[in-house]
């Protein structure tokens, strides 16, 4: 809202808005670099299309490319005490961030998208995606008769899309969730068209029509978030690990130096660093899982448990670098199989190594 102001107005105090609270989001989080790289690339692309004066349209390029270089300067300034504290690298080095082959971004950067969008409607019906698709695809392809300027999602695909490539990076799904409201705007806007169409056609009905199929509509995706239960137990996302204090407790006692200590299945990472910091337990274990370690410790949900082997073949610690899993102990939703680096040590007879 605040954008579609900006492109027909050079008002100083109104762009100072834009520049200070883009930089607030910035501070808040790095990745708002995608939302403010979708929204000035719809500026400068509105700008440059509209039919006005010319002075007019310098001009607010001019106030455009002030209010990017303000906002950088002033979030590079709020970041200069962590910088100080922490080091530039506590920004940029870190696992996500890590480029990866262009043959590998090629290949993996259309499933990212994919698997965004199935994420934004794993509660719904196919038939209820497959509707909103067709919207969305129809208000793209008829956006000059559904509305006069320039595509929303055409700026962020121009902006997105390339950062993406020239980071070398493929980013967690959620980090475009910003996209969310905007993808089901523009399918909004691609049915209405189509309501339209119907209504021609069916005359003094089209409303009682409309009116059942909103209804239908809603109770259908109602019920199916009920039933989908995502909200309570997400599939996407991280769990949160109910065994971990228990997983803790026996650690404790049966832990040794050169152990690592892996996750798999989805499983996130803090609670159990919070009983390892409550416990005194080696935090380096857990964080670096395979620097040198003769043991390995997996953790796995018991839903997963029949997928470990492959699991761990992903993620390198599979045979014969690695021992078959064995199973140590079993808690209420999770189990800790061992695996040991046969090049580090010889495997004991018994295969375990727990006195």
């Amino acid at each position: 809202l605040v954008a579609s102001y900006l492109k027909k107005n050079k008002n100083k105090f109104a762009w100072s808005l834009f520049a200070l609270f883009s930089t607030l989001g910035f501070y808040t989080i790095p990745i708002m670099l995608y939302p403010f790289a979708a929204v000035a690339a719809w500026l400068l692309l509105s700008i440059m299309r509209e039919d006005r004066d010319s002075r007019l349209k310098t001009g607010l390029m001019k106030y455009l490319f002030a209010s990017a270089a303000a906002t950088f300067i002033m979030s590079f300034t709020l970041y200069i005490p962590v910088f100080i504290v922490s080091g530039f690298g506590s920004l940029v080095n870190f696992k996500a961030a890590e480029p990866l082959p262009f043959s590998y971004l090629l290949k993996h950067l259309l499933p990212f998208f994919a698997s965004t969008l199935d994420q934004w409607t794993c509660d719904n019906p196919a038939s209820i995606n497959l509707l909103v698709l067709s919207g969305f695809i129809i208000s793209v392809a008829f956006h000059r008769r559904l509305s006069r300027g320039v595509p929303v999602t055409f700026a962020a695909a121009v902006s997105i899309i390339p950062l993406l490539l020239a980071q070398r990076i493929i980013p967690y799904e959620r980090v475009l969730i910003f996209l969310l409201p905007l993808y089901f705007i523009s399918a909004s806007a691609g049915i209405v068209y189509i309501a339209g169409l119907v209504k021609e056609r069916f005359g003094r009905h089209s409303r009682l029509i409309t009116s059942a199929a909103i209804i239908g509509l809603a109770a259908i995706l109602s019920l199916n978030v009920v039933n989908r239960g995502s909200v309570y137990s997400p599939v996407y996302y991280p769990s949160p690990l109910p065994d971990a204090k228990k997983i803790a407790l026996f650690l404790k006692d049966n832990l040794k130096p050169n152990d690592g200590i892996l996750l798999t299945g989805g499983y996130e990472l803090t609670p159990l660093e919070y009983y390892f910091n409550a416990y005194k337990l080696p935090i380096g274990n857990l964080k670096d899982p395979l620097a040198g370690r003769e043991r390995v410790l997996v953790v796995v949900q018991h839903s997963r448990a029949n997928k470990l082997m492959g699991i761990l073949k992903e993620k390198g610690y599979s045979p014969p670098r690695f021992t078959t899993p064995k199973l140590i102990t079993v808690f209420n939703s999770s189990a800790i199989y061992e695996i040991r680096d046969v090049s580090l040590g010889d495997t004991p007879p018994d295969g375990t190594f727990f006195k």
